[in-house]
């Protein structure tokens, strides 16, 4: 009697450890997390939220400036604040001449060169050595893309 009382009590204790170790395992993953870091580690590997609320993207593949023709494109910052996000860069015309009116497919790419994106861009008309800004909003929060391919459509 007293060994089937021990056995009785000896399953419930393990009954009880594969519950709590299964809701502890469940309770970690959540669709679309993988438990080893979760997901939100993936998502805030190249953002970071302000004191304000904005997201602001910190790839360092943003800091690279960029060339279209002879306008140089850099201080890139890709930000998101309340489902609105913007993408802004200082444009100079490092030519000679007048520069004409450039329409431009922004590509974004995640950490794994593929696309996720595309924005479109202007840079309106610089003088030889004028500075302006470009910019460009979205409704999507691309801030944690890795890097960006600027180019003429």
């Amino acid at each position: 009697m007293n060994n089937k009382r021990n056995l009785i009590i000896l399953g419930v204790i393990l009954l009880v450890i594969i519950i709590l170790v299964v809701i502890f395992v469940t309770g970690r993953k959540t669709e679309g997390e993988n438990v080893v870091g979760g997901n939100e580690e993936i998502e805030n590997m190249y953002s970071q939220t302000l004191e304000d609320g904005t997201k602001l993207n910190t790839s360092s593949k943003l800091k690279e400036a960029r060339m279209i023709d002879e306008i140089k494109i850099e201080n890139i910052q890709l930000t998101n604040k309340d489902g609105k996000g913007a993408l802004i860069a200082d444009v100079t015309n490092t030519g000679s001449e007048k520069s004409e009116t450039i329409l431009l497919n922004i590509v974004l790419y995640n950490e794994a060169g593929e696309e996720i994106g595309t924005l479109p861009g202007v840079i309106s008309p610089l003088e030889p050595g004028e500075t302006d800004q470009l910019n460009t909003t979205m409704q999507e929060d691309y801030t944690n893309i890795y890097d960006i391919k600027i180019e003429k459509k």
